[in-house]
């Protein structure tokens, strides 16, 4: 099961428009953020259906109720970030990454929508891929139904927003989302983005070593298949071994048995011939090398089969799960503690 952040710290002014606009839509050459990879920056998605961003933040101003000018430290936007966790994106292609994440903003929309003024306040979303942890920025106009421009009205304290967190964690799950219902996050909004960038840092290293982790858990149930199918082979080839014996057996019985069911008749013969016939050394020589040559291809055999059961013996040894013990002190060593 995911998480899901949500960050409204972000308060914009009249003169942080244009600073502002250059980090969401990456207008700037050399961001300066480390967490920024320009190599990655083609695959930031910019919602195109509102417009020039300027123009339509100029356009919502003039539904100003009121001729008073705006103050000078009036809040123009509020910036909002919301992120799942890495591990939704773990494993996956950029393509895949990118669809992911345009899924998450369709979903996440209409929750805004609704939660800050309705479609005509929200005037920026971009997705950035471009970053550790891809996260969507929805810049919001403040603006009230009654045309007054009032932070205040949407974002009344912590209590409030950390009611957001848990409003927008079951919505998003009724869209087929899979986030935790606690919230992780209800001290974020004390953070400053710095702090904020620091502790998304931390996150990803434990991440990262979660990841390490488990690609040795999984490594770990490599060796220990492999250990077992090396047993099986083993054992299969010890069987065979066996079987083979069994059958020299019965083969030697059943010579044994023609021995003896032939010896009287041969007998027979032979007391009748004269020692001094040919036909009489003929018999005698042909019976010898009848039984002789059936007794030593019997030793050949079982020769053959005490020879290759002694190289099994000496080849196939005997498979301890020293591989088992080999991970589990590379483990030990990196300080990794399993539960």
């Amino acid at each position: 099961m995911g998480s899901i952040s949500f960050d409204a710290s972000v308060k914009v002014k009249q003169g942080d428009i244009k600073g502002y606009r250059g980090h969401v839509k990456r207008e700037h050459a050399n961001p300066g953020n480390p967490h920024i990879n320009p190599d990655k920056k083609h695959l930031n998605l910019h919602y195109s259906k509102l417009g020039n961003f300027n123009e339509r933040i100029k356009a919502r101003l003039e539904n100003l109720n009121g001729a008073r000018a705006l103050r000078s430290d009036a809040v123009i936007l509020r910036g909002l970030i919301f992120q799942p966790s890495p591990e939704m994106f773990e494993e996956k292609t950029d393509i895949e990454k990118q669809g992911t994440i345009k899924q998450f903003a369709r979903d996440i929309l209409p929750w805004v929508s609704a939660n800050f003024g309705g479609q005509d306040n929200i005037m920026s979303v971009d997705a950035h891929l471009d970053e550790t942890s891809p996260h969507l920025h929805v810049s919001i106009m403040p603006m009230t139904a009654d045309g007054r421009l009032s932070q205040k009205d949407f974002f009344q304290g912590p209590m409030q927003l950390a009611s957001m967190h848990k409003d927008l964690r079951a919505y998003m799950n009724t869209k087929g989302w899979e986030f935790d219902t606690a919230n992780k996050y209800e001290d974020a909004k004390r953070f400053s983005e710095k702090e904020f960038r620091e502790n998304a840092s931390e996150i990803e290293r434990h991440r990262q070593l979660k990841t390490e982790i488990r690609n040795l858990e999984i490594k770990k149930e490599h060796l220990k298949s492999d250990v077992r199918q090396e047993e099986a082979i083993h054992n299969q080839v010890l069987g065979d071994l066996e079987e083979q014996r069994a059958k020299v057996r019965q083969a030697n019985i059943a010579v044994l048995e023609g021995v003896k069911q032939e010896r009287p008749f041969l007998d027979f013969l032979l007391a009748r011939l004269k020692p001094a016939s040919p036909i009489f050394e003929f018999v005698r020589k042909a019976w010898t090398a009848y039984t002789t040559g059936k007794a030593e291809r019997t030793k050949r055999r079982e020769t053959i089969l005490e020879q290759v059961e002694r190289e099994l013996q000496e080849n196939v040894p005997e498979v301890p799960d020293i591989a088992e013990l080999q991970l589990t002190r590379q483990l030990d060593a990196a300080g990794f503690e399993f539960g």
